[in-house]
C-alpha cells in the first residue's frame, strides 16, 4: 500500500486535505507577518458555491448574505414529500452553498450547483445534481436602510416545499414555524403572520427548502407592511407553475405575481440578510482578485518533496488545488499569511508515474480569489 501522511476527508466525491503538516508555506520573510483577518480554510474554493440557484452579484461586505447546507437523497431512497424527512433521511453535502438573497422566480432548473474552482456538485451516482435535494438557509434578517419600522406579513412562494422559522436568539436557538409552504406541490403562495420590526431588530432566520422532481424550481421570501386596514391577501393558497411566473420567458411576472407587488409585497433583499454568528463571514464576496505569475514546479528526490511556487501582484494567501488521477480533489491548508512570494512543498502527496492537475490558489486580503491556469504534472 502507498503511504501518505496527509489527512484526507471524502467530502461527496471530494477530497481535501486538511491539518498537512506535510504543507510549508514560505516567502516573503522580511518585515511584520501579515495575517488574513479571515481563516481561509473554513469554506474551501472546491466546496464552495456562490449564488448557485439564481445567479446575481455578490456582496461587498463579508458580513452580508446567507449561508446554506444541502442534502439529497440517494438513488436507492423513497422519494418524500415533506421538507423534514428530505433532510433527515438524506445524504449531508460537505459543500457550503451562500447567498446574496433568496429570490427564485419559476424557472427550469438545469445548471446544478458549480462550485467556485469549477465542475458541479454531483449525486451519489455521480450525476449532476439536479432533483431530490434539500437546501437549510440560515443568517440573521433585519429591515435594510430603506425599510420603515412597522408590522409586517410574512409569506413565502415555493416550488416544492419550504418552510421559513424565525427566532429572536441569534445564536438560531427555540425556532417558530412562521410560514408553511411544506408539500411537493408546483409554484404556490403561502401566508404567515405578522411580525413587528425595529430597525434595531435582528431575527434568526431558517428556511428550510426542498426540490423534488425535476425541472422547475421557485423559492421567494416575501413580506409586506401591514396596518389595520390592509385587506386579506386573496392570492394565498394560490399555486400553478404559471401562476406568477412566466418560466418560458426569463420568469416574466404575471398578473399574480404584479398584484402581489401592487399589494404591498416584495421579495426580502440582500439589505435584508447578514450571515449568522456562527458562520463568520461570507467567503462569496467582490474582493480583489491577486494575479497569479510565474507558477513554477519542482521536486526534490531526497525529499520526497514536489514544492509549488509562484507570485501574486498583491499580497494573499497561498494554497494548491490538486487534481488526482481518478478525478478527486486535494486541496492543502492555508497559513493565512498574507505575502506576495508563495512556496508549498508537498511531502507523500504525489506518487510517481501518475498524472496530476496542479493548481496555485490565492485569496486576497477582502476575499477576492484567483485560481491558476491548471498545470499537468507527472512525477517523475
Amino acid at each position: 500500500m502507498r503511504a501518505t501522511i496527509l489527512a484526507i476527508i471524502l467530502l461527496s466525491g471530494t477530497l481535501v486535505a486538511t491539518g498537512c503538516t506535510n504543507k510549508v508555506s514560505t516567502g516573503d520573510s522580511s518585515g511584520p507577518v501579515k495575517m488574513s483577518t479571515f481563516d481561509v480554510n473554513k469554506y474551501a474554493v472546491n466546496t464552495t458555491a456562490c449564488n448557485p440557484l439564481s445567479g446575481g452579484n455578490p456582496p461587498t461586505d463579508p458580513s452580508a448574505g446567507i449561508h446554506a447546507t444541502l442534502s439529497y437523497l440517494s438513488s436507492s431512497q423513497p422519494r418524500y414529500s415533506n421538507v423534514s424527512d428530505m433532510i433527515n433521511n438524506g445524504t449531508p453535502s460537505k459543500q457550503d452553498l451562500f447567498f446574496t438573497e433568496i429570490n427564485v422566480p419559476t424557472r427550469l432548473f438545469t445548471e446544478g450547483f458549480p462550485l467556485q474552482s469549477g465542475g458541479m456538485i454531483k449525486d451519489d451516482l455521480g450525476n449532476d445534481l439536479l432533483e431530490w435535494f434539500a437546501i437549510r438557509f440560515q443568517g440573521t434578517v433585519h429591515l435594510g436602510p430603506n425599510d420603515v419600522e412597522g408590522d409586517y406579513q410574512l409569506g413565502m412562494l415555493a416550488d416544492d416545499g419550504a418552510i421559513m422559522s424565525l427566532s429572536n436568539d441569534v445564536e438560531g436557538n427555540n425556532f417558530q414555524v412562521v410560514v408553511n409552504d411544506d408539500g411537493t406541490h408546483p409554484t404556490m403562495m403561502d401566508c404567515g403572520p405578522t411580525i413587528q420590526m425595529t430597525k434595531d431588530t435582528s431575527l434568526a432566520m431558517r428556511i428550510d427548502y426542498y426540490q423534488g422532481p425535476r425541472y422547475h424550481i421557485a423559492l421567494v421570501p416575501l413580506w409586506r407592511p401591514v396596518n389595520m386596514s390592509t385587506p386579506r391577501e386573496t392570492l394565498c393558497g394560490v399555486s400553478g407553475n404559471n401562476a406568477f411566473f412566466d418560466y418560458n420567458n426569463n420568469s416574466a411576472p404575471l398578473t399574480n405575481y404584479i398584484k402581489l407587488l401592487a399589494d404591498g409585497w416584495r421579495p426580502l433583499n440582500a439589505a435584508n440578510y447578514s450571515v449568522s454568528p456562527s458562520t463568520g463571514y461570507n467567503p462569496c464576496v467582490d474582493g480583489t482578485a491577486p494575479g497569479i505569475s510565474n507558477v513554477a514546479i519542482s521536486y526534490n528526490v531526497e525529499l520526497n518533496t514536489v514544492t509549488v511556487t509562484w507570485n501574486t501582484d498583491i499580497e494573499a494567501t497561498d494554497q494548491v488545488l490538486i487534481t488526482n488521477p481518478d478525478g478527486t480533489q486535494t486541496l492543502t491548508t492555508s497559513d493565512n499569511v498574507l505575502r506576495t512570494s508563495h512556496s508549498v512543498s508537498l511531502v507523500g502527496v504525489l506518487f510517481r508515474g501518475e498524472t496530476y492537475t496542479i493548481q496555485a490558489v490565492s485569496i486576497s486580503a477582502d476575499l477576492g480569489k484567483s485560481i491558476g491556469a491548471p498545470i499537468t504534472y507527472t512525477l517523475p
